[in-house]
């Protein structure tokens, strides 16, 4: 039992320096909590956006009729997609009310070796300076970056860094994606 406790301990002590070794990369500021069940919606341009590097989705959550409809729109060629949530789970024991700073995210796979992104789909830099979240981020670059309405700025999507942008720039505000399982999960963090 010894053996089990200073184990845990020292997992505990990992974990804590570790956490502190670096800045945690994923926003905590503004509350993400977002399910999509992939295997309930396999032809999706969400579903489809995750497993084609360079292909990302801008989301957000609405309801049509009393049921929750998911609004995607695919950078590669603007596609458009509405999906129905049509489970008891996807209906009534998910909301769908925590995406971020405005409710509209950004997720997608990336084109380098990082895998699956999400990010905010308001502009960090003018969530920063000027208050509010009505900073939308539009496809630029044929989808490659995001671009703000607002400033300007442009954000790169495989890395979030921003682009031709003045040098104390922030980078796009990031979410922690995974798959577990059937679904996708996007959240503020492990």
């Amino acid at each position: 039992l010894r053996g089990i406790v200073a184990l845990a301990m020292c997992l505990s002590g990992m974990l804590l320096w570790q956490s502190c070794e670096g800045e945690d990369r994923y926003n905590h500021e503004y509350p993400c909590n977002f399910r999509f069940y992939i295997s309930y919606h396999p032809t999706s341009i969400l579903a489809r956006a995750l497993t084609n590097p360079g292909t990302y989705v801008n989301v957000r959550a609405g309801q049509e009729r009393g049921v929750n409809v998911i609004y995607a729109y695919s950078n590669k060629g603007g596609e458009r997609d509405t999906t129905k949530m049509v489970t008891e789970m996807e209906n009534h024991r998910l909301t769908y009310n925590y995406m971020g700073a405005n409710g509209v995210l950004i997720i997608g796979c990336s084109s380098t070796m990082d895998g699956l992104r999400a990010y905010d789909g308001q502009c960090p830099n003018c969530l920063k300076e000027r208050g509010g979240v009505n900073y939308p981020l539009a496809w630029s670059d044929n989808g490659l970056t995001v671009t703000c309405s607002k400033c300007g700025r442009k954000y790169g999507l495989d890395t979030g860094a921003p682009q031709d942008a003045p040098a104390k720039s922030l980078r796009l505000i990031e979410y922690f994606p995974f798959i577990y399982g059937d679904y996708l999960q996007v959240s503020n963090g492990k």
